[in-house]
Formats: C-alpha cells, sequence, structure tokens
C-alpha cells in the first residue's frame, strides 16, 4: 500500500513526463504511476541492491517488470544525460539532495521538473533551487507517522525573489492546510524555546545575542501563524 507521501509526490507526475525515481526503495511510486495510467515506462534507481530487490519483488508481483528499468548507483549516476526531464528525489536529507543535483549537473540542463521531499536542510535546498535556473511552482506540507513532511516541486523557470521566510516556510506551502502548518510552527516555536530557556539556564554572555536572534525567529513565527 502506497503511503500519502508517496502519493502526494507521484502525484506530480504528468503524463508527458519522463520519470527517475531516485532512490526508489520498494517501487511503490512507479507502480502507482503505472497503475494510473499516468506513465508507461520509467527509470528507477537506489544505492544499494537490498532495495533494488525489493522493488524487483513488488514490479514483480504487479508484472510491471517490463515497464520499469531498474538501476544500481549513487544520484543521477546510473542516468545517461538527457534520458530523464522529471526526478523525483525523496526521503533523504536535503544536503544530499543539493549534492546529488550539483554532482549530476550535465542533468541539470536537461531535467524540467525537480519532485523533491528532503528530511531536513530544506532551506539550503530550497536555496540551490532558486539560484539554480528553477522556480519553485508547487509546495506541500503533511503530517505521516508523527513526522511532518515538507515536499517541493521545482520547474525551469525564471529567477524567483525570496527571503529567509521563504527559504524555511516556501511560498505557498503552508496555506495548503493551515492546521497542519499551524501545528508545524508550533513544533518549530517549541524547539527554539527550548534553546532559549537552555541558553538562559547555561549560555555564557557570549549566548546572549544569540537568544535574542532566537526570540526574534519567534516572534516572526507567531506572525506567519496568525496569517494562517
Amino acid at each position: 500500500m502506497i503511503s500519502e507521501r508517496l502519493k502526494i509526490l507521484a502525484n506530480y507526475v504528468n503524463k508527458n513526463d519522463i520519470v527517475g525515481d531516485i532512490g526508489t526503495d520498494h517501487g511503490f511510486i512507479p507502480i502507482y504511476l503505472i497503475e494510473n495510467n499516468k506513465i508507461n515506462k520509467m527509470i528507477a534507481s537506489d544505492l544499494n541492491e537490498g532495495p533494488l530487490d525489493n522493488a524487483k519483488k513488488e514490479l514483480s508481483l504487479k508484472g510491471f517488470l517490463n515497464k520499469v528499468d531498474l538501476r544500481i548507483g549513487s544520484g543521477l549516476v546510473p542516468y545517461t544525460p538527457g534520458e530523464i526531464n522529471t526526478a523525483i528525489i525523496a526521503g533523504m536529507g536535503g544536503n544530499l539532495i543539493r549534492t546529488i543535483l550539483i554532482d549530476g549537473k550535465e542533468h541539470i540542463k536537461y531535467l524540467n521538473k525537480l519532485i523533491l521531499q528532503p528530511m531536513h536542510g530544506v532551506e539550503e535546498l530550497r536555496r540551490w533551487i532558486l539560484n539554480n535556473g528553477f522556480r519553485i511552482i508547487d509546495e506541500d506540507l503533511l503530517f505521516e507517522n508523527n513526522i511532518f513532511y515538507e515536499i517541493i516541486v521545482a520547474e525551469k523557470g525564471e529567477t524567483q525573489k525570496y527571503d529567509e521566510l521563504n527559504l524555511e516556510f516556501g511560498f505557498n506551502m503552508l496555506n495548503k492546510n493551515p492546521e497542519i502548518s499551524k501545528s508545524f510552527l508550533d513544533m518549530k516555536i517549541q524547539k527554539i524555546e527550548r534553546i532559549v530557556e537552555d541558553i538562559e539556564s547555561h549560555g555564557s554572555s557570549m549566548s546572549q545575542l544569540r537568544k535574542e536572534q532566537f526570540k526574534d525567529r519567534i516572534k516572526q513565527y507567531y506572525e506567519v501563524r496568525k496569517c494562517l
């Protein structure tokens, strides 16, 4: 059974997209895309043989093994530049996703769409996207298995203006589901409040400036929350 997180990622694929699922694990995204007639064939890759074996078993059970080209390798290395125009990269740290994209510079000029779901390091990933010829066209935020997941969809396009809050919360992500977004902001506020409490209990005079910066950020978060 495909999770809601993977289903959302897969639903950003259009029928004309030529897709590479990087870090496919059990192959659930390819299976979902084929079952829903969004694609006829695609490529799926993973760094290790174990996940590819899992994907092969799942695809065989569905009778889709001939529709998915399974490849082993890191990031975009198993792909020939130009053979895909859409990359799905999910369930990894934002810094690792960014490294995959940087190392795959020969592929970037052919990629029209990025469907990304970083586990952390989201701000720097957004910064890279916005500074390297892509526009963020859609975003999503969901809460599944007690984890908040941020999804970023980017396409080639003109440069977007952005500020630090855009890097942290995107352009429209928080408006998708205000109740989940409020909980997401509450979680962030609580984390920073704990840091401030720790500084007040154990911090040196050198930490006071940092404490004030954290307090300013908390105020920003509350202002964002009021708008939801």
